[in-house]
C-alpha cells in the first residue's frame, strides 16, 4: 500500500483499538435510540452499525497531545447561534466528515474514515477504496458503490448538472486534466483512475478541500426520485411546480436536492439521508435543530455508539454583538467562527455565571489579510493593482505591531509569508514606491491620482462575519490615508457581499487565508479561489475560453499548484514545490499578509469535555461526535 509509508503510526494505533473491540452485542446507545428500539421504531444498534465500525479512542480524531480523551457520556443538547440565515458555520464544520481524515492538518497522516482503507499505486494514478459493510444511509439503507457509480455516472458525467466536469476530479487537479475514470468492482470497492499523476487527490478527500463525503457518495436511493434519467416527467412535474420550474429545469431540482457537506444545517438538508452525526430536523423559525443519526457508523473503544449528545441546536440573531449576548448570558455551550479577541475580556468577565470557559486557542485561518481584485473592471485600478510596487507600499504601509496590539492583543506573529524587506512599518518607503509609480501628483485633499486623472480610491466593502474585521479594516483606512491613498470602507451583510463578489464587484476587501496553519495548501493561491481577480481563474478553468487572460507571475501560479496536485503528500517533491510557493508569495506579495498565528477564542460550556484546548481550532471542535456533557 503506497499510503502506508506516510501513515504507518495511525495504522498501528488503529489496530491496536481494533483488538479491544467489543462484539456486537456489548454495543451500547443513547437512551434516546434505546427506546425506539424497544417501541419497534429501530432495528437494534448492533444491526445499524457497519461490521467494521470507526473506533474512536485517545489520539484518533485529535492529537493526542492536544487532547485527554476520555468515554463520554449520553444526552444533552449542544447550544449555540449563527446570524447567517439558515446556515450555522460551527454546526456545519462540526458535522462534517470526509472520506479520509487526519488528527490535524498533517495531510500526511492521511488515514481511512469513511471507507474501510485505501491503496494507492506507485505513481499516484490509480486509488482503491474499499467501503465499510453494512454501512447504512439515516434512513437505513445500505451504503454501496451503487451510490458512487452513481455520483459519478450519473452527476458528474451529466452535462445538465455539470456542464464543466469538475477540476477536482480531473487529471492532476489541472483545469485541461483529463476527467477521472471510476471503476465498480464489486459492491463494496471502486477504483478511481486518472492518466497523470495526481497525489493531492487524497488531501482533496480528508479536509482540505471540504468536499466531503459527497465527492463520492450520495443517497442515490433518494436523488432518483429527482434525476429525470430515473423520474418520469409525471413524477417530477410535483416536485418541479414546487420549486416553480419547467421540466428542462429539471437539473435545478436536483441540485436543490443533493446536499452537500456545506448544506447540512440548511432547512434543504430536512429529509435528505445523511452518514453525518447529526441530521437535520424540522424546528421553530429561526433555530437550527439536528438529532442524532441513529445509524451512525463511529463507535468508542468501549462499544458506545457516537455521537454522545442527542441534540444540536443554533438559533439565528440579527449580528456579531447578539451572539456576543447570548454567550454572556449563558445560552451558549459553543463557539468558534463567531466568537473574536475583542471580546474575550467580557467572555471571561461573565464565565462563571454563564457557566462557560473561553479559551484562547491557534486560528486556522488568518482572517484579516488584504485581498485585492486585480480584474475589477476598471483599467486604471487593474493597472495600479498590478504593479508589485503599490503591493509592496500597501505592505510597508500597514503597522502590524499596532495590529497585534489593539487587535490581536499580542496573540498573534508578524507573517512569515511576507519577505522581511516588506515586513515592516515603514510610510516613508511606502511613499517612495508610490512615487515612482506615477502615483506623485495629489488632489486638494492630499489623496493621490490614479493614472485616469481621477483621484484613486480603495473601496474596501468587508463582511463583518467576526469582531476583528470591522477594528482590522478600520486601521488598514488609516495606514493607507496616511501614505496618501484615499480609502473608504463598507460593512454588508453576507448575502450583499456574496452576490457583489460573484459578480466580480468587490474592488478590495479584508479576507481569509491559510499563511503558517495548513501546510502546502495552494487553494488561496494565486486570487481567484476566494472570488478576488476570480476572472483570472476562470480563464484557467476553462482553458483560456472564457475570462481574462492573467499576466506571466499568476500564470506561474497555476503551474505551482498542478505541480503540487501531482505529488504525495509529504513527499520531498511535495515539499519542494511548497518552497517555490513560498518563494512566489514573497516576491509577488499577492494579497497583504498582516498576521498569522493569531489566537482565536473557542468557547465552550464548563460542563463540555473531549474539546481540545491546544492545537488549532478547526480540529479542536470539527470532531463534535465525541464531545459529551457531564453533570455537575
Amino acid at each position: 500500500m503506497n499510503h502506508a509509508k506516510t501513515i504507518m503510526p495511525l495504522i498501528v494505533l488503529l489496530l491496536l483499538a481494533a483488538l479491544a473491540m467489543p462484539g456486537a452485542a456489548q454495543y451500547n446507545e443513547s437512551s434516546l435510540l434505546a427506546e425506539r428500539v424497544a417501541a419497534g421504531e429501530l432495528p437494534p444498534v448492533a444491526e445499524r452499525l457497519p461490521d467494521e465500525p470507526f473506533f474512536v479512542g485517545p489520539g484518533t480524531l485529535i492529537a493526542a497531545e492536544d487532547l485527554e480523551w476520555e468515554v463520554g457520556q449520553y444526552g444533552g443538547t449542544l447550544r449555540t447561534a449563527h446570524n447567517t440565515p439558515n446556515f450555522s458555520p460551527d454546526v456545519t464544520q462540526g458535522n462534517f466528515e470526509g472520506i479520509l481524515d487526519t488528527a490535524g492538518f498533517d495531510m500526511t497522516t492521511l488515514k481511512p474514515n469513511f471507507v474501510r482503507d485505501f491503496d494507492v499505486n506507485e505513481d499516484n494514478t490509480v486509488f482503491t477504496f474499499y467501503l465499510r459493510e453494512g454501512l447504512k444511509w439515516s434512513d437505513g439503507v445500505p451504503v454501496t458503490t451503487e451510490d458512487v457509480r452513481f455520483v459519478y455516472e450519473d452527476v458528474y458525467l451529466n452535462e445538465d448538472i455539470y456542464p464543466v466536469f469538475p477540476g477536482d476530479y480531473r487529471s492532476g487537479g489541472a483545469s485541461d486534466g483529463t476527467p477521472m475514470e471510476v471503476e465498480i468492482v464489486d459492491e463494496y470497492t471502486f477504483v478511481v483512475s486518472f492518466d497523470r499523476p495526481y497525489g493531492a487527490f487524497l488531501t482533496k478527500l480528508g479536509m482540505r478541500h471540504w468536499l466531503g463525503i459527497n465527492a463520492f457518495f450520495r443517497p442515490s436511493h433518494y436523488l432518483k426520485q429527482f434525476h429525470l434519467d430515473y423520474a418520469s416527467a409525471e413524477e417530477l412535474a410535483p416536485h418541479l411546480d414546487e420549486q416553480e420550474l419547467d421540466i428542462d429545469e429539471w437539473y435545478n431540482l436536483f441540485t436543490a436536492k443533493d446536499v452537500g457537506p456545506w448544506d447540512t444545517t440548511r432547512s434543504e438538508a430536512i429529509g435528505s439521508p445523511s452518514i453525518y452525526p447529526w441530521v437535520r430536523v424540522e424546528s421553530s423559525p429561526g433555530i437550527i435543530r439536528m438529532e442524532r443519526n441513529p445509524y451512525y457508523w463511529k463507535v468508542d473503544i468501549e462499544g458506545n455508539q457516537l455521537p454522545y449528545i442527542d441534540y444540536v441546536e443554533s438559533h439565528e440573531v440579527v449580528d456579531i454583538e447578539a451572539i456576543t449576548m447570548r454567550v454572556i448570558t449563558g445560552e451558549v455551550d459553543f463557539l468558534r467562527e463567531a466568537a473574536g479577541l475583542p471580546r474575550m475580556p467580557l467572555y471571561r468577565e461573565h464565565a462563571e455565571r454563564a457557566g462557560i470557559v473561553a479559551t484562547p486557542i491557534r486560528r486556522v485561518l488568518s482572517p484579516t489579510n488584504i485581498m485585492i481584485n486585480y480584474t475589477y473592471e476598471d483599467e486604471a485600478w487593474q493597472q495600479v493593482a498590478g504593479d508589485v510596487r503599490f503591493r509592496q507600499a500597501l505592505s510597508l504601509a500597514i503597522d502590524r505591531e499596532e495590529v497585534l496590539d489593539s487587535v490581536y492583543y499580542n496573540l498573534a506573529s508578524l507573517p512569515t509569508l511576507v519577505a522581511d524587506e516588506f515586513n515592516r512599518y515603514d510610510p516613508a518607503a511606502a511613499e517612495i514606491l508610490l512615487d515612482e509609480m506615477g502615483l506623485d501628483v495629489r488632489d486638494a485633499d492630499g489623496y493621490r491620482i490614479g493614472p485616469d486623472g481621477e483621484t484613486l480610491n480603495l473601496h474596501f466593502e468587508i463582511f463583518a462575519g467576526i469582531p476583528e474585521t470591522v477594528p482590522a479594516t478600520e486601521l488598514f483606512i488609516e495606514y493607507l490615508r496616511d501614505v496618501g491613498l484615499n480609502a473608504t470602507m463598507r460593512d454588508m451583510s453576507w448575502e450583499i457581499f456574496a452576490q457583489r463578489s460573484g459578480a466580480n464587484e468587490l474592488q478590495i476587501t479584508v479576507g481569509w487565508l491559510h499563511p503558517g496553519s495548513w501546510p502546502n495548501v495552494l487553494d488561496d493561491y494565486p486570487p481567484g479561489t476566494w472570488g478576488y481577480g476570480q476572472e483570472w481563474a476562470v480563464w484557467n478553468n476553462t482553458g483560456g475560453t472564457s475570462g481574462v487572460e492573467p499576466p506571466a507571475w499568476i500564470r506561474r501560479a497555476f503551474e505551482i499548484r498542478e505541480a503540487n496536485n501531482a505529488t504525495f503528500p509529504g513527499s520531498p517533491e511535495n515539499i519542494a514545490v511548497g518552497e517555490e510557493l513560498t518563494q512566489w508569495v514573497k516576491e509577488y506579495l499577492p494579497f497583504i499578509i498582516v498576521v498569522e498565528e493569531m489566537r482565536h477564542p473557542l468557547i465552550t460550556a464548563a460542563n463540555l469535555r473531549n474539546v481540545a484546548q491546544t492545537g488549532y481550532s478547526i480540529p479542536a471542535y470539527m470532531p463534535m461526535e465525541q464531545m459529551f456533557f457531564v453533570e455537575e
